[in-house]
């Protein structure tokens, strides 16, 4: 009998892995985030200043203007520095459509000498505050030294973030890929809804938190806007809702069914799988942030206090044409289907006759569509 060799493989014994915590990439572009855990969307208080000029003024100042960009900045920041320009191109470009800016500098070392040569340098036409305490920064929720907010005449906050990502965080670019601020500039001024509202601004960070609101929860002051921002889109007058929740006796005349479907988070409709990390992808996203939610469950679950109308955001218009653009061509059916007043009706393929010049199936065979 043969016996046969016995081959012995080394064996490698591998120690389980470490959880290693999460590095901060050492390229940071700015990242989109939930604009109600942004502060979008939120009333903005009236902040009295006092600018470098020793002039005295406060936010509703502004309230003749169609918009108003308050600019977070600073002197010896390096990336507020590299965005100084594009600041003040914006506000020269914007300067004639009734937009105001304000520069706030929330860093107390930075010198009178240096402030005053920045604003001769690169042109800026509005208050320049320098916030040695930090009061403005942390009444708005500023958060770096590069922060860029943009306030309807109401005060409402429609942009929360970055003015572009031309610069960041270990990285600089010949010319941005992305543009954030004058995107929203435009929509504001349009009158509509901004497609992307909040994002981080890479700049270097203020040390404090933002200010937490003391305002009492009403209809006027939060309420109505979070409404705005995630309900309107659909329960206006002849919107596709049923019923509408453009005003403070719509929303207490249905807080019964909206305090329901707000807990059990069938409303907003919003039923996509959230990311495993980070904010919602998507620029449609209704669903409301925590903090959103909770205010409005408390405000549902109290008294319903009205508040003061001058709190009131702008009312929100609607379109009545087309939602996605206007369609190339409209087709109509040479027999309308019969809808039952009652009970349900299955789906039916309805097939119609079309006078397109070229037709379909030599396009599809021409150009090989394969879907």
């Amino acid at each position: 009998m043969r016996l046969l060799p016995i081959a012995l493989f080394p064996v490698l014994l591998v120690a389980p892995a470490r959880a290693e915590p999460e590095k901060e990439p050492i390229r940071k572009y700015p990242k989109v985030l939930k604009p109600g855990e942004h502060g979008v969307g939120k009333l903005a208080p009236d902040i009295a200043f006092t600018d470098i000029n020793g002039k005295p003024g406060k936010l509703s100042d502004f309230k003749d203007k169609k918009a108003l960009v308050i600019a977070v900045t600073s002197t010896s920041c390096p990336k507020s520095l590299k965005f100084a320009p594009t600041l003040a191109r914006l506000e020269k470009a914007y300067a004639d459509k009734g937009l105001a800016f304000v520069f706030v500098n929330a860093i107390e070392t930075d010198t009178a000498e240096d402030i005053r040569k920045a604003i001769e340098t690169h042109g800026f036409a509005g208050p320049y505050i320098h916030d040695k305490d930090g009061a403005f920064a942390k009444a708005i929720g500023a958060l770096t030294t590069t922060d860029t907010f943009v306030l309807d005449p109401a005060r409402t906050v429609m942009y929360h973030g970055a003015i572009d990502d031309q610069y960041g965080s270990g990285y600089s670019l010949d010319e941005p890929r992305h543009r954030y601020l004058a995107p929203a500039l435009d929509a504001v001024l349009a009158g509509k809804a901004v497609t992307i509202p909040a994002t981080e601004a890479p700049g270097c960070d203020l040390d404090f938190e933002p200010a937490k609101s003391k305002s009492p929860l009403t209809y006027h002051h939060q309420v109505s806007r979070l409404m705005q921002a995630h309900c309107v889109e659909c329960h206006h007058k002849n919107g596709i809702a049923p019923f509408s929740l453009e005003t403070f006796k719509d929303v207490a005349a249905h807080a019964g069914q909206i305090k329901k479907v707000v807990a059990n988070g069938t409303m907003p409709p919003w039923f996509a799988a959230p990311p495993a990390m980070g904010p919602s992808p998507w620029v449609n996203d209704r669903s409301l942030a925590k903090a959103e939610k909770d205010d409005l469950l408390a405000w549902l679950n109290g008294d319903r206090a009205e508040g003061d109308k001058a709190d009131a955001p702008r009312p929100r218009t609607f379109d009545p044409d087309w939602k996605i653009g206007k369609p190339d061509a409209v087709v109509k059916p040479a027999n309308p289907a019969k809808v039952k007043a009652e009970g349900i009706m299955d789906y039916e393929n309805v097939f119609v006759e079309t006078d397109f010049a070229e037709d379909i199936r030599k396009a599809i065979e021409t150009h090989g569509f394969a879907g």
